[in-house]
């Protein structure tokens, strides 16, 4: 940036001259520090998105998993829930049944597994 200074003598002049250069140069050196500053906060805003943009899927994926365990557990639940009443209608099924019939029922399974 140059600067171009008249008049006086050459004391006054050197001083004027530096004076001058010092504002102009600060000035300079202020106007680069906030491009400076403008791109590092950009750089940090594109940062602050893509994490953000990686938290969301992240986010999502987490949801989608916690929806698809919650889901299993709850057919897990209701399945054994069909396995207990099968099992109460079992038992009371076989206290229901005479000793007598279940023993024919056996015995016949067994002299048939003898034949075969």
């Amino acid at each position: 940036m140059p600067i171009l200074i008249a008049g006086g003598n050459s004391r006054e002049a050197t001083d004027r001259e530096l004076n001058v250069f010092a504002i102009c140069a600060l000035c300079d050196r202020r106007d680069a520090c906030k491009r400076q500053m403008h791109v590092i906060s950009f750089a940090l805003f594109t940062a602050v998105m893509a994490g953000w943009g990686v938290k969301v899927s992240l986010g999502c994926s987490v949801v989608l998993l916690a929806v698809c365990i919650i889901f299993m557990l709850y057919s897990l639940y209701n399945e054994s829930q069909v396995l207990r009443q099968v099992q109460r209608e079992l038992l009371q099924l076989l206290r229901s049944t005479p000793q007598e019939d279940i023993d024919n029922y056996f015995n016949q399974a067994v002299a048939d597994l003898h034949n075969d």
